[in-house]
């Protein structure tokens, strides 16, 4: 599966993405990839971190939907 898409298509409803993230490339545990959610809290609007519903540091570059969960 290779179905990236422009960060500006995304949707912004709350709606749970994956998310590649170019800045965060070359760690020994993989970063650039993650779940991330389109926030709004206290104000601001932006991505959020599925984990904390922190706003991310960084601004991802694409996304794609997540893929259905594995059938038993």
């Amino acid at each position: 599966m290779n179905d990236w898409l422009p960060i500006s298509s995304a949707p912004k409803d709350g709606t749970t993405i994956l998310a590649y993230f170019p800045k965060q490339t070359g760690f020994w545990a993989r970063k650039d990839i993650a779940p991330v959610f389109w926030n709004k809290q206290f104000g601001h609007e932006d991505w959020g971190d599925v984990d904390t519903w922190f706003m991310v540091k960084t601004q991802p570059s694409h996304w794609m939907p997540l893929p259905p969960p594995p059938q038993p």
